[in-house]
């Protein structure tokens, strides 16, 4: 492939690999069972003086509302400075989906790219092309994991950094005692829920390198057949 191939290959894996990180923070962060598992699991229950049925509401209405702004936030549940930080969270929820929508984009803009670019688009061609696709992209998946990793030690720190950097305003620094909402997320629900993520997002990651492997197995025969068939060619046209 040309050079400009290798580079909107490799555009195309990055942008593949943030899709995938995306997605699986999209399912994990909207999965109403692992909510409420981690809610039995730090007995955040026990700090309402509410049926747990109506804590589960609480969260499906606020679920709701970070993922498609729709619904309401409770103002006889959170606070003012409860409810401006959500408001801030729906904000950064629309950057993250844009930020995937525009590497589905460039994923599509690229493989246009590798196929004009090589104005080919014979069998062989594709498996080769779709085989480091997929590589590569697994090998990216696997290279952001490594910041995860990083934060993942240093989670407690980072997760400041994460808010001071992302949130324009301190909203995010909330009471316990007064707060609804660091009562029901504490940071613990947080740093399980980053690692759930890394991890689901590494298994794909696997998923894409063994589908890789295997397509760059039927590759070979494929190519080796071709230099035959240009060997022979190459011969006859000496002979003659």
């Amino acid at each position: 492939m040309k050079t400009g191939s290798w580079i909107a290959l490799v555009v195309m894996c990055i942008a593949t690999a943030i899709v995938v990180y995306i997605g699986v923070f999209s399912i994990v962060a909207n999965s109403e069972k692992y909510y409420f598992s981690k809610y039995e699991e730090f007995g955040v229950y026990n700090k309402f003086n509410v049926s747990d049925e109506y804590l589960q509401n609480e969260t499906r209405f606020l679920l709701n509302y970070l993922e498609n702004g729709k619904g309401r936030i409770d103002s006889s549940w959170y606070k003012e400075r409860e409810i401006e930080h959500l408001m801030e969270v729906r904000d950064l929820y629309k950057k993250v989906y844009l930020l995937q929508s525009v590497c589905v984009l460039l994923v599509v803009m690229s493989l246009l790219a590798v196929v004009f670019l090589n104005g080919r688009t014979d069998e062989g061609f594709v498996k080769r092309v779709l085989s480091r696709y997929l590589i590569g992209t697994g090998i990216a998946v696997f290279g952001m994991f490594v910041f995860f990793l990083v934060m993942m030690l240093t989670f407690s720190s980072s997760f400041i950094t994460f808010h001071e950097v992302l949130f324009k305003t301190d909203t995010w620094m909330l009471d316990p005692a007064i707060h609804n909402l660091i009562k029901m997320f504490p940071q613990q629900f947080f740093f399980d829920m980053f690692i759930r993520i890394g991890v689901f997002s590494l298994l794909v990651g696997c998923l894409f390198l063994v589908i890789g492997y295997f397509v760059r197995e039927k590759v070979k025969p494929i190519k080796e057949k071709l230099n035959k068939s240009k060997k022979s060619i190459s011969n006859h046209k000496s002979s003659k």
